[in-house]
């Protein structure tokens, strides 16, 4: 049985707007002002924003087997890509591969033909266009039900989901699962904080809202008026939202974050309804837990997702 693109809409989360082209089906996480915003800065940076970093599918079904098939556009430096499924919640299989070496393909699993709940996750580092989309014949599929509560994420390359080797383990997902919420992960790489990115969806309105900028414009002469202009405008769009705001991860490749850190934190502290994060106590403080000093392993964005998630769920009572 296969699907057509209306049905897989509403199979979607993490997205709040699609891309047809011949028949495929893409699921974009930004509104058009930002994807234009980002167009403005550079093609690299809008590669990044067009990425399907925290999309996937949910629903229950009896098949015996999924199949579909994939292209992709806007694949960015990190060439590697894997397809996560989790059965009932359970991390259960993986595809994983190359986009160099298999920009377009089928994607298969078997499953054993009982009811189960299906969530498979879309690679970050890419826009993904599925097409093609099946399940066993006579099998029945509904979509898997939405939880009740909303998180928007906003952040850089460590939000997306950069340098891990399975889409599901970034972070944002990390929180999603460990809390029982929606997420919508506008994390782009390289991004900083830009008060002209800020633009609200109606098709995705948050019960709360993670900010985790200043990796990449801790230096900056203008850090300071940048980060309030972002806040003020961030509040104004979203009026009488809980906002939590991340402060830069430790890492080893940017010696002088520390004091970045500092900055970022005093400004943070002007806003009184504000919930400011430690970001240095999220993560291990070991070499080892870095890919390359500034990104986390998968064992460190997983550290992430529990230290974090345990000081949301603080907020979202």
């Amino acid at each position: 049985m296969v699907f057509t693109t209306e049905q897989l809409k509403g199979f979607a989360h993490g997205c709040i707007g699609f891309a047809e082209k011949d028949s495929a089906i893409s699921f974009l996480r930004l509104t058009k002002k930002q994807i234009d915003v980002f167009q403005s800065v550079g093609e690299s940076r809008l590669d990044r924003a067009l990425c399907s970093a925290g999309v996937s599918l949910a629903f229950e079904t009896d098949a015996a087997a999924i199949q579909f098939f994939y292209t992709h556009r806007h694949a960015i430096a990190w060439d590697h890509f894997s397809f996560d499924l989790y059965v009932d919640g359970v991390f259960d299989q993986s595809r994983r591969g190359a986009f160099s070496k298999q920009p377009e393909g089928e994607i298969s699993f078997s499953l054993d033909g009982k009811t189960h709940r299906i969530d498979l996750y879309f690679p970050q580092y890419a826009q993904i266009f599925l097409h093609d989309f099946s399940v066993t014949d006579g099998a029945f599929v509904r979509p898997a039900q939405s939880a009740n509560k909303k998180i928007l994420f906003v952040g850089d390359s460590i939000t997306q989901g950069f340098d891990v080797a399975h889409a599901s383990f970034a972070f944002p997902h990390v929180v999603a699962r460990r809390l029982g919420v929606e997420i919508l992960n506008q994390g782009v790489g390289g991004h900083v904080h830009d008060s002209g990115v800020v633009d609200r969806s109606d098709a995705f309105s948050p019960d709360l809202i993670v900010v985790a900028f200043g990796a990449n414009d801790y230096k900056k002469e203008q850090l300071e008026e940048n980060i309030e202009k972002f806040y003020r405008t961030l509040f104004a769009a979203y009026p009488n939202i809980p906002v939590a705001a991340v402060t830069p991860i430790w890492s080893t490749a940017r010696e002088d974050m520390g004091e970045g850190r500092k900055r970022i934190a005093n400004v943070l502290s002007r806003f009184e309804t504000l919930h400011v994060i430690d970001g240095s106590r999220l993560v291990a403080r070991l070499p080892e837990f870095f890919a390359d000093g500034l990104h986390p392993t998968e064992m460190n964005m997983l550290l992430y997702g529990v230290h974090l998630s345990d000081a949301l769920a603080k907020i979202l009572k």
